[in-house]
Order: C-alpha cells, then structure tokens, then sequence
C-alpha cells in the first residue's frame, strides 16, 4: 500500500476517534445538565388563560356577536383553532367523524351553541366542520383579547353571557367535558358514547 493512502487512513481513524470522544463529552454534558434541571425539558400539561371565571367575553371590534347573549338557552362554547396546530387539526377531525355519525342530533355538544374561531387559513381547513359560526380572526385580535394561550383552546359561556369555564382542549372528550360545565354536572355515560356538533 503507498505510503499517502496509509497517511490518509491515519488521519481518517484520527478523526473518526475525535469526533466520538466529541459525541461522548457532549452526551456526558447533557445528561449532567439535565440532571441538574430535572423539570426545564418537559412540556407543560396545562395552560392558564382565557377569559375570566364569572366575566363577560372581552368585546373585540369586529366579533361584538361573541360578547352577545348566546342563542340556544344551554349556552355556548367558543373553540379556538389553528391550521397550523397538529392537535387542532386531530380534534377537528374527531369533530368531523362524530358529526358523520347516526346519533348526531341527539348527541349533547347539539345543545350548545358552537363556535369555532380561527385564523384565515384556518376557514378552508375547518370549513366542513357543522357549527353555529366559523369566525376568521385577520390579526389574532381575539387571540390577544381573550387571553388565548395556546390551541385548541374552548371557552364555556353560559346562557346570561358569563364566562364559566375556559382551557386546553385536545380531544372530543375534553371539549365534552368542558360543555358540561355549563349544565353544573358532567355528562352521563350514554352521552359520552355518542358523538356530534351543533346542527
């Protein structure tokens, strides 16, 4: 073998060797960082925000309908999302599938006045979905007003027009679960079972 490719496969392996104690000493570096900060690398589990508990909705120019009292006597609830959330998009394809099912009319979300806001994009990418109102916000103006701190995110509003409840939601389940804040009482198990949106 001549010499030149035995001084190219030296430095090769020297390298090879460099970068590994490389990799090793970085990986050694994280593992006491996170040793040291045990809590900085996991992602909350909830957000505070919204409107306040026992308030009126914020009255955005624009959207004064959504600081109107709500049309159906059970209440309303206002669900925030965006075209560019992967959970939004898995919500509202639950969303979508229980509205495609039997029992849509009896379902109990059907009681609820539901309103979805989003952002432009966001009325081609919910626009199937069966609501009382899909509302385009231009410049998150709601976003900011409401105190939205990430999505989805649902506000439960009872029928005087007072904020009862609002909170991340990422599944059907959840926006249920939040809905029934409004009738005092979580849903029973035959509600849960079935699956829908306003008609």
């Amino acid at each position: 073998m001549p010499l030149s490719w035995i001084v190219l496969l030296v430095a090769l392996w020297t390298a090879v060797i460099g970068l590994s104690m490389l990799v090793l000493g970085l990986n050694s570096r994280m593992t006491d960082l996170e040793r040291r900060l045990p809590h900085t690398h996991q992602l909350p589990t909830t957000l505070t925000g919204g409107p306040a508990p026992g308030a009126p909705p914020p009255r955005v120019t624009g959207h004064e309908l959504l600081a109107s009292l709500p049309k159906r006597q059970a209440g309303r609830v206002v669900l925030f999302l965006s075209s560019t959330c992967g959970p939004c998009q898995k919500l509202a394809a639950e969303l979508a599938a229980a509205q495609d099912g039997p029992q849509v009319a009896s379902h109990t979300l059907s009681r609820f006045e539901l309103i979805v806001v989003c952002d432009a994009a966001g009325a081609s990418a919910f626009g199937a979905l069966v609501v009382s109102m899909l509302i385009t916000q231009r410049a998150n103006e709601l976003t900011c007003a409401w105190r939205v701190p990430g999505t989805p995110f649902a506000v439960a509003v009872d029928h005087t027009g007072l904020v009862r409840a609002a909170r991340l939601v990422s599944n059907l389940e959840q926006l249920r679960d939040l809905a029934a804040i409004l009738n005092g009482s979580p849903f029973h198990a035959v509600d849960r079972a079935v699956s829908g949106a306003v008609s």
